[in-house]
């Protein structure tokens, strides 16, 4: 079973272009340096690393209530992983989208 559908795929590689055409048509240009664009997917990493620290800690937590059977608290915490890997899918959209305009630019 493939993790991601070509539709999927698809829409995700959409959103990423659309990023795009919204930064250049926001400032008219789509980056105004290599540092701009340096700086730019700094920011996406770190900020999808921090996450990404989160997300494996609620993992951790997720298994122990799933051994404790609480479920109840198993569901919660799934839920805040789904947020969680919501988030962590919007930076790295970002951060492709960064990369993209980057090397489109320069």
């Amino acid at each position: 079973m493939e993790l991601f559908s070509k539709e999927v795929s698809a829409k995700a590689k959409s959103l990423i272009e659309t990023c795009v055409e919204t930064r250049e048509q926001e400032m008219g240009r789509l980056c105004a340096s290599g540092h701009e664009v340096w700086g730019r997917l700094k920011e996406c990493l770190e900020l999808a690393e921090k996450e990404e620290k989160n997300a494996a800690k609620l993992h951790k937590e997720i298994w122990k209530a799933i051994v404790e059977k609480n479920e109840d608290e198993a569901g919660i915490e799934l839920r805040e992983l789904g947020k969680i890997a919501e988030e962590l899918a919007m930076f790295w959209a970002r951060a492709a989208a960064e990369a993209y305009a980057g090397g489109n630019e320069l």
